[in-house]
């Protein structure tokens, strides 16, 4: 499982140089580096674990934030599963280094934050991460050496290494004049953030919810009592980008595939006390929701899932040491998603049920393991499909096996126990119900909250693909319309939508 970026929090770096870099680094005015040989040194080093394929311009774009009139070079990993990477951000000139060095220490953030609950080694690894600029010149670079990658950063921008031909690439990546790239309608940067914006009481239809603790924060996330909750900042650009993506992708998608969006809102929208609102900084999700929802082209059908789950705020619909919700919250996702379809989705006393107890989830981990919560760890309920299902999975290391829709974790540890969902997160998924032979088909798009949504379709479909967007590597649309798929759902949590670096793995993915 993964959690969704949005926390703030510090990244030691192995090496922040000044613009200029120190006068003790040699610096040398007006150096030109070769930046493709750069990157090819870097990877002949063998400071990497596999090779590193360089993005394309509109994913580097979505990716980073750069400033205007920047070559954007970003090289990594395919499969998504490790966080090695090289980029190298070249500016017009130095007036816009301290630009990308901000955006270069946002993409980081990013990245640290996206593999720490489910690869914790490769979020360590982005955490002692090389950060060095020059001059014109930000490099960053995450690797399993990153003395030998200061090494090789520093002697190309001191002039030791192949410079730059006179004659520039005309191809080069770079930003407009107006902020974009080819192909890229909006420029994702943090410009967009309210951050100030608060959450706003309920409507009064909605039940209350009030506590007398206290709020503690710690970073992004805010505690209160025994119940974490991420902090969550609306970011303009970056949720106009996801939009255009899924619009792009349902746009290809026209008279092949029926294209709904889901966008499930996170507690801190939905169930953080009513009372203690003014005591944390978080953007209104349901003015974020409307304004993402009206960012999606007329191919797409949002489903709004905001109203039906504060109708169930004072219910077990997120859990309180993780970030997720719960599988009753999927379900309250899931009706309406049936609303939205024109089918009669199952009623909860329909669905057999098991019971996971000790789940001790990310926020437990992120309030430095809060008493209040160890003491009262999270029990997960699992819907079981009606139908007679079967689940194969291709893992990030490319092995197949066969697993349960639901899976007993008994005797997983306290922090692996989300995985009872379709067995985590993977780059493909395929489930197949043996009792539907009408050729139905759908696909997901999704991160770790369509885990717990995914099981409920399992009785509407004969066979669900589920691509999880981080690891696979393919083209969705192109991807549906051969399996024949009559739907493609995408589902991804609010705090996603603002994420640089999540949005452009998205990118990767929708062609």
């Amino acid at each position: 499982m993964t959690k969704q970026v949005g926390k703030v929090f510090g990244v030691t770096l192995l090496a922040v140089s000044c613009v200029g870099l120190a006068a003790g680094c040699g610096k040398k005015e007006s150096v030109e580096m070769d930046t493709k040989s750069l990157a090819q040194e870097l990877q002949d080093s063998g400071i990497f674990e596999g090779t590193l394929k360089e993005a394309d311009a509109s994913t580097a774009s979505y990716m980073v934030a750069a400033a205007k009139d920047t070559n954007v070079e970003l090289y990594m990993g395919e499969d998504g599963s490790k966080s090695d990477e090289i980029l190298i951000l070249t500016g017009k000139d130095s007036s816009s280094t301290e630009e990308n060095k901000s955006a270069a220490e946002t993409h980081l953030k990013d990245i640290t934050s996206s593999f720490e609950d489910y690869i914790p080694e490769e979020a360590a690894k982005a955490e002692n991460a090389v950060l060095v600029d020059q001059d014109k010149y930000v490099v960053l670079c995450i690797s399993d050496d990153s003395d030998t990658a200061k090494q090789i950063i520093e002697k190309y921008l001191n002039g030791e290494g192949k410079q730059a031909k006179a004659d520039t690439d005309s191809k080069k990546k770079t930003n407009s004049s107006d902020g974009t790239s080819a192909d890229v309608e909006d420029k994702t940067s943090d410009s967009g953030s309210d951050s100030g914006e608060t959450d706003k009481t309920p409507e009064p239809d909605y039940d209350k919810i009030e506590s007398n603790d206290s709020v503690k924060k710690y970073g992004g996330v805010a505690a209160v009592g025994n119940q974490g909750f991420e902090i969550y900042n609306y970011h303009e650009n970056a949720a106009k980008n996801y939009a255009s993506l899924v619009t792009k992708a349902a746009d290809k998608l026209k008279g092949v595939s029926t294209v709904y969006d889901l966008i499930p809102p996170t507690s801190v929208g939905i169930t953080f006390p009513d009372n203690l609102k003014d005591k944390i900084s978080s953007s209104d999700q349901a003015e974020a929701l409307d304004k993402i929802h009206g960012f999606m082209g007329a191919s797409v059908k949002s489903v709004d899932l905001y109203d039906n789950l504060m109708k169930h705020r004072t219910e077990y619909i997120y859990f309180r040491t993780d970030h997720h919700w719960t599988a009753l919250g999927a379900y309250y996702a899931y009706e309406q998603f049936c609303n939205e379809k024109g089918i009669k989705p199952n009623a909860l006393a329909d669905y057999k049920t098991v019971e996971y107890s000790g789940f001790l989830g990310s926020f437990y981990k992120d309030t430095k393991n809060s008493k209040a919560l160890g003491n009262t760890p999270d029990t997960i309920k699992a819907y079981l499909p009606k139908g007679k299902a079967s689940l194969d999975v291709t893992a990030q290391d490319g092995q197949k096996y066969t697993w349960d829709v639901i899976h007993d974790v008994s005797d997983y540890g306290a922090s692996l126990k989300y995985s009872t969902f379709i067995a985590g997160d993977n780059p493909m998924t395929v489930i197949k119900n043996s009792d539907i032979t009408d050729g139905s088909s759908c696909v997901v798009v999704k991160e770790s909250f369509g885990n717990a949504f995914i099981p409920f379709l399992v009785d509407h479909y004969q066979t669900i693909y589920v691509i999880d967007y981080r690891y696979w590597n393919g083209d969705v649309a192109s991807f549906a319309k051969e399996k024949k798929a009559g739907d493609v759902i995408f589902i991804n949590n609010i705090s996603m939508t603002r994420s640089d670096f999540l949005i452009g793995k998205l990118a990767k993915v929708i062609k």
